[in-house]
């Protein structure tokens, strides 16, 4: 058996609730612009789809900005042409690093859907400045790839405030390709 709500605790959650319908169903203007975000083609060695025991190249998009922030196509093992590169087959989804620039202190707000308390880690990002960064990592097995995310993590971890004290983050996600049977 469950625990019986307070009547309190089911007030503040009906207040949070109305709060959240109030600020969904009020129109709010749109962003009228796009901000740009150039990709470059790389090629990307697969350490689960092979050929035989030759792992499979593949042509994918990245982020200029994110390549550039991780230290370039060498850090992340890419390359940027090979002429036996086949795109990606569909669902396919490559290994990844993941980073966010951590702010020095965080910040305290109150969300604007529910007017709950939010605690805010990541830097401020306004205008050209970006706060996330999404990369491909190469590599033809998956040892190769944590080997180039460990060297990553000690080369950009300061530029990310993901040391001591910082709220910086970096990880992994690692590669999956769908298979059916």
């Amino acid at each position: 058996m469950g625990r019986v709500k307070s009547v309190a605790l089911l007030t503040k959650q009906l207040e949070f609730a109305t709060a959240r319908q109030t600020y969904y169903s009020t129109p709010r203007p749109g962003k009228t612009t796009v901000d740009p975000n150039p990709k470059d083609t790389v090629v990307y060695e697969c350490s689960t789809y092979k050929v035989g025991a030759a792992s499979v190249k593949l042509k994918l998009q990245a982020s200029k900005s994110s390549i550039d922030k991780f230290g370039g196509l060498d850090a992340l093992g890419l390359v940027a042409t090979d002429p036996t590169a086949v795109l990606a087959p569909k669902g396919f989804r490559p290994a990844k690093i993941k980073g966010t620039v951590g702010a020095d202190t965080p910040t305290v707000r109150t969300s604007p859907v529910s007017g709950r308390r939010v605690v805010k880690y990541s830097a401020e990002a306004s205008g050209d400045a970006k706060a996330n960064f999404t990369a491909p990592i190469g590599g033809s097995t998956d040892v190769t790839q944590r080997t180039l995310f460990q060297s990553i993590v000690e080369a950009v971890a300061a530029d990310f405030n993901a040391g001591e004290g910082g709220y910086g983050r970096l990880w992994f996600t690692p590669e999956y390709l769908p298979t059916s049977g």
